[in-house]
């Protein structure tokens, strides 16, 4: 039964052993919460080798200890759905393990579509099949149940057994590059997860005046900043539904803030921080009075940017002819660049050349 590593001595010592090992490759998971928080809280960290597998408990070991290895160039990091790991890498290290490998993103070039899960791959890869009923287990719980350790130790295990698999289905059909691009993106993601863009892509309002719009997107981007500062999830602070509501309805007194939050939404955080309903209330106001500037450019965050129709076909031609996801084949600022004549198909990398020009 596999051990959850509790002591920083220990894990430095187990470390040392991956180095020794020279190993090419390692796999990395978390297990966290984040349901009532803004940022994911981590309980587990897995790292999968040629020796074995380690369950780390975040709540107890020495993260620096691991720094070292994550950030080691010779060393690649395979994840599953990486995201929310680079995420949590993120907020401990200010940026993310590197060189990395992302097999849910492998596997699109090879069929599976675009959110493969670990059970799919282990099953066809493997003959594996994995039992998901801990995935959402209270990890930061203390002592942690030994049936959760075991499920921690069987994904990480799993990515590791499955990399070198993965990785000889993409060179036998000759796409083993073809993953570069979305993998360095993918470094990026937590930068570009907290951009406006990607903050206010998220939103939905049904208001029609520009300028309500306007305020409902600046109102959001206050509202990821109370997130961030309460640790909260955005929608815990004030939905979206209920920005749209005081917007309508403004001008409006102190009384009304706090009517319309305890009719469209009593749970919510600025309910029931006096504080924050407060700030909610001035800030609004400063907003509609012109005392805080909203510069922001609504056809970057409206869907009134058109792509060719013509274009559109034949990206999903292409895409399609490869079996892999549209957006593996171009990302859609790349479409829309394309659409825009703001890049030219030679920029892109040969087999997206190759893929556009067969159908054209």
């Amino acid at each position: 039964m596999p051990k959850l590593i509790t002591s920083t001595k220990i894990l430095q010592d187990q470390i040392q052993k991956i180095y020794d090992s020279n190993t090419a490759y390692v796999s990395i998971d978390t297990e966290f919460v984040r349901q009532s928080s803004y940022f994911p809280k981590v309980g587990i960290i897995q790292i999968g080798h040629s020796k074995g597998t380690l369950v780390i408990d975040a709540l107890s070991c020495d993260l620096d200890i691991l720094k070292p290895l994550l950030f080691n160039e010779n060393i690649i990091k395979v994840f599953h759905s990486a995201r929310q790991d680079l995420e949590i890498f993120y907020k401990i290290y200010g940026d993310v393990p590197y060189p990395l490998s992302d097999l849910q993103l492998s596997a699109g070039f090879l069929g599976f579509g675009q959110q493969v899960s670990l059970e799919a791959l282990a099953d066809t890869y493997l003959n594996i099949q994995l039992k998901k009923i801990h995935r959402y287990g209270d990890w930061l719980e203390r002592p942690l149940d030994n049936a959760l350790v075991t499920y921690a130790y069987e994904d990480a295990a799993t990515i590791y057994k499955l990399y070198p698999v993965v990785q000889k289905k993409l060179k036998d059909i000759g796409r083993l590059d073809w993953p570069q691009d979305l993998l360095n993106d993918l470094q990026k993601w937590p930068i570009i997860l907290q951009s406006p863009e990607n903050i206010l892509k998220k939103c939905r309002h049904d208001l029609i005046d520009d300028h309500h719009i306007k305020v409902f997107y600046a109102l959001a981007l206050w509202r990821e900043g109370q997130a961030i500062f309460f640790d909260k999830p955005r929608a815990h602070i004030i939905n979206d539904h209920t920005m749209c509501v005081l917007l309508k309805a403004y001008p409006l007194l102190k009384s009304d803030y706090k009517a319309i939050l305890c009719h469209n939404d009593p749970k919510s955080y600025a309910l029931r921080h006096q504080d924050l309903r407060k700030n909610l209330f001035l800030y609004l106001g400063d907003l509609f009075e012109g005392k805080v500037s909203i510069d922001l450019d609504l056809e970057s965050f409206q869907i009134k940017k058109s792509i060719d129709k013509l274009l559109k076909e034949t990206v999903n031609k292409a895409a399609q002819n490869l079996d892999i996801p549209v957006n593996f084949l171009l990302s859609a600022a790349e479409l829309l660049a394309l659409s825009q004549n703001d890049q030219n198909i030679s920029n892109l990398p040969q087999w997206k050349q190759d893929a556009l020009n067969s159908v054209l």
